[in-house]
């Protein structure tokens, strides 16, 4: 009896082993959308785009019907901020999960340190290719290990893929040079702040049609994504780096810090159609981990979206921040701004303000005399007859050292408050938290920026 007892598990021990080995054996099966439950994570960038100059946010004049549809059917981000209103400081940000004065990369043209992670080094640990499509702007390039790849190889690229991909692809629509629109320009809405003058309305009109082509590259985007079988297990996001010109670019208003965010999920469950906390380019790379399938590192700035979207928490910044230098833009001279927001008050720190803010709209790219003409000259011009709106081409290049707005009752921040004794208490907590914030970040202010070379295209015309 015992015999037949040993001879039974052997037969059934051997059993189990030619099964195993049989499945070990079996084909595994590669179809790009089922295999894992790894996401494919796309990430679309616009250049330069104005979260308010979407059909979808309340722009009539623009032309979007790609980015609307999509938007429609995703979750909108409320209240999303890039910590730079600057090219590279923003995608830096953005690539790495930390803030520019941590990363090293405050300044446009600049680097971040050689001892910091990004994106892609972070998901090609999680088994993930990662792919930059188009316009780059971030340095140095071996702290940035991805698959570089030109627009018209997109579609060749993603034929090829054979494990979960993260893809950003960064658009240099809508960035001018604008071409010139047909468009009778005496009715176009500009944004707030911006004198109506006739270089000014043309040069928003152009602006305006680079944005609908955005849309056409927007569309591409999104049918090469379907082309090759990449959309059933799939988060895709549109987005931009930061605002437009005029009290957008280069500064910490709302209308170059705010910008537009919308996700859409395919095969990925979210509880949540709206997010209307705080958040910023920062968690985008804890974000693009967790939903990897990663944990998230603590020494970074930025904090999962994940439980947001899933209904875990409704808060994960009390507090977002801004900064901007504006040595290393062309023709810009020693004028740090830094700003905090807790979504319902936003403070600004202008912490040279004596001096006079100045850029490649105002000086050119070589630290050029006044313009004799475009839009800047005709502001000028305004301002020297105190025409309407003239205060604004003033308070462009002259700005007090802190200024405070109620958001909720002034989105475009066109009344500062800074001085009501009523708001006191409110402008101290957020003076207090930005000047802690500084200090964790290793941010010395002006001392920071004086760091910083000044830029112009003939380097021999930068002042001495």
């Amino acid at each position: 009896m015992k015999i037949t007892h040993y001879t039974n598990e052997i037969s059934t021990l051997f059993l189990l082993v030619i099964l195993l080995i049989s499945a070990c054996q079996a084909p595994i099966h590669t179809d790009k959308t089922t295999t894992t439950s790894q996401p494919n994570l796309f990430l679309f960038l616009a250049d330069d785009l104005s979260y308010n100059d979407l059909g979808i946010t309340g722009n009539p004049f623009v032309k979007t019907a790609t980015i609307d549809a999509f938007a429609n059917e995703a979750i909108s981000f409320e209240k999303m901020y890039t910590p730079s209103a600057m090219c590279a400081p923003s995608r830096s940000a953005l690539l790495t999960g930390l803030y520019p004065h941590q990363n090293g990369c405050h300044m446009n043209h600049g680097s971040i340190y050689k001892e910091i992670k990004s994106l892609p080094t972070y998901l090609k640990a999680l088994g993930y290719q990662v792919a930059l499509v188009g316009k780059r702007h971030i340095k140095p390039k071996e702290n940035f290990p991805f698959d570089y790849v030109d627009y018209e190889e997109m579609d060749t690229y993603l034929a090829k893929v054979n494990q979960p991909v993260c893809m950003i692809y960064a658009s240099n629509e809508p960035h001018g040079p604008h071409p010139q629109s047909k468009q009778a320009i005496e009715n176009v809405m500009l944004p707030k702040k911006w004198i109506g003058t006739k270089s000014t309305k043309e040069k928003i009109l152009g602006y305006y049609e680079d944005i609908t082509t955005l849309d056409t590259e927007f569309k591409r985007f999104l049918e090469a994504i379907q082309a090759n079988d990449l959309a059933k297990n799939t988060i895709t996001i549109f987005t931009s780096d930061h605002g437009y010109e005029y009290f957008a670019k280069w500064s910490c208003y709302e209308a170059g810090l705010k910008i537009p965010f919308f996700m859409q999920a395919s095969g990925v469950k979210f509880s949540t159609e709206k997010v209307e906390t705080l958040t910023s380019f920062v968690d985008i790379v804890p974000t693009f981990i967790e939903l990897a399938g990663g944990i998230p590192p603590k020494d970074i700035d930025g904090k999962s979206l994940v439980p947001i979207l899933n209904g875990a928490k409704k808060v994960i910044h009390p507090y977002i921040y801004g900064s901007h230098t504006t040595r290393g833009i062309y023709s810009g001279k020693t004028y740090p701004i830094r700003s905090i927001t807790n979504g319902k008050w936003k403070y600004i720190r202008n912490l040279n303000h004596e001096e006079k803010f100045q850029n490649i709209i105002t000086n050119s790219w070589n630290f050029d005399p006044t313009p004799k003409t475009g839009s800047w000259a005709e502001w000028l011009a305004v301002l020297a007859q105190d025409g309407k709106d003239a205060k604004w081409a003033s308070f462009y290049q002259k700005r007090p050292a802190e200024e405070l707005y109620n958001l909720e009752k002034d989105q475009y921040e066109m009344v500062n408050l800074v001085n009501n004794t009523i708001h006191q208490s409110i402008k101290e907590e957020l003076s207090q938290q930005l000047t802690s914030w500084m200090e964790a970040q290793n941010d010395k202010g002006i001392s920071s920026e004086l760091a910083v070379p000044l830029k112009a295209r003939d380097m021999s015309k930068v002042p001495k």
